[in-house]
């Protein structure tokens, strides 16, 4: 690397790609900082919410009208100052923990230091509070945390202890109580590390020491033109990726001008640095020289800010690219979805139109049986008809002679 005052070793003490990797490595540590600092202040004002929520569910809400669901610290702390909330809490959970509660201040506007003995009866209960719960084996905290500028995490642990009490009773109170204290969030996400490849350490590259006087400017700035950026594109790629990492599309453009403009400031910190400590031992270098070495250090710095560019260019182009196809991926599952959900729909139809032509022609076919019957009953009425009305005949014959018989008999006598 061309940093190495050995032999025919480059002047520079540091290279491109080093300066490149530390930006985007304090920017990446400053961003995960900002983030763990993000998730302790979620988790610590879950557990407020939390604690809120239990108290204004064990006192009641009109009892607990001075503090809301989802209090900030001060409004936490200004809810529980009286002390009253946290007393009736208790005595919910053992019964005769605080034998006496006040309320609210007696007739304060007719006593002239009302205000001060309504402070004074308030600090009772927070004291009673606080004896009630260490017998009780629950952690407590200091009087002074419910004033400003207290640690409103310990009164939130002490409330979450009460809690864990209470429902540790509730269940039978089997064994031995013991309060879990602080819970980590499970859902920590581990910070990425990345490991630097062929650079050196900021801190290296400004202590490192420089044979000037077997080098002239010169000779110097020749080799910071020739000394070419050329940065292991994995370790950048890497890092690029972690600092892009879930950044919104609209967020890219935004930052990477940001890190670029803070490679910009380092690389120009580095060279200025690296120049004052040059001008102090290159005494018999022309100005000239000098001048012309700033020129060509100002010229690479402008060309290597240019390759910058073009690669925060396309790993952004990258990253949108990456967007649009889980854009492109989600639609298409979502598309894919659909039309599953549509064939098992027409295969349902399908079966259904099956299931009622099989029907249809079940009933067509006992149609025909019916039909059938029906005819040969009416064939076998028709023949009864028939045969009825031979036998009505026969008869008529056989009345009319009889009746001619009768006619005869009672003529010859």
């Amino acid at each position: 690397m061309a940093g190495d005052g050995e032999g025919g070793g480059g002047a520079l003490s540091f290279s491109v790609a080093s300066v490149v990797e530390d930006v985007l490595q304090q920017h990446g540590n400053r961003l995960k900082d900002l983030d763990l600092e993000s998730r302790k202040a979620e988790e610590a004002a879950s557990r407020r919410y939390e604690a809120a929520g239990w108290l204004r569910k064990t006192v009641g809400v009109v009892a607990a009208k001075d503090l809301p669901a989802e209090p900030s610290e001060e409004e936490f702390r200004l809810g529980l100052r009286s002390g009253i909330i946290l007393c009736n809490a208790i005595n919910k959970v053992h019964p005769g923990a605080v034998p006496k509660v006040v309320e609210s201040p007696c007739d304060a506007a007719l006593i002239p230091d009302g205000a001060a003995l309504s402070a004074f009866q308030y600090f009772e209960n927070v004291r009673n509070f606080l004896v009630a719960v260490q017998e009780m084996g629950i952690p407590t905290f200091e009087a002074s945390d419910l004033e400003q500028g207290g640690k409103s995490a310990r009164i939130v642990n002490s409330v979450l202890a009460l809690k864990s009490y209470g429902e540790w009773k509730q269940a039978g109170g089997n064994g031995v109580w013991k309060f879990g204290g602080n819970v980590k969030p499970s859902a920590v996400v581990s910070a990425k590390t990345f490991v630097r490849k062929n650079s050196e350490p900021f801190t290296n590259s400004l202590s490192r020491n420089l044979s000037l006087n077997e080098k002239s400017l010169s000779t110097i700035a020749t080799e910071l033109e020739t000394n070419k950026m050329q940065p292991n594109s994995g370790s950048l790629s890497m890092l690029v990726r972690a600092v892009l990492l879930d950044k919104k599309p609209e967020e890219v453009p935004t930052l990477v001008e940001s890190v670029l403009n803070k490679v910009v400031e380092e690389f120009e910190h580095r060279i200025a640095s690296q120049y004052d400590l040059m001008k102090t031992t290159g005494k018999d270098t022309s100005v000239s020289q000098g001048n012309k070495f700033v020129v060509k250090s100002a010229s690479v710095v402008k060309k290597n800010e240019d390759k910058m560019v073009t690669l925060m260019k396309k790993e952004e182009c990258s990253y949108r690219n990456h967007v649009a196809n889980e854009e492109l991926k989600n639609k298409t599952l979502k598309h894919q979805m659909i039309f599953d959900e549509q064939q098992r729909d027409i295969e349902e139809l399908r079966q259904t139109i099956h299931t009622a032509k099989a029907g249809m022609q079940f009933m067509q076919m006992k149609f025909h049986e019916e039909f059938s019957n029906l005819g040969m009953h009416v064939h076998g009425l028709a023949r009864a008809a028939s045969s009825y009305h031979k036998v009505l005949e026969e008869n008529r014959k056989l009345y009319n002679q009889v009746q001619d018989l009768k006619g005869e008999l009672l003529h010859r006598k």
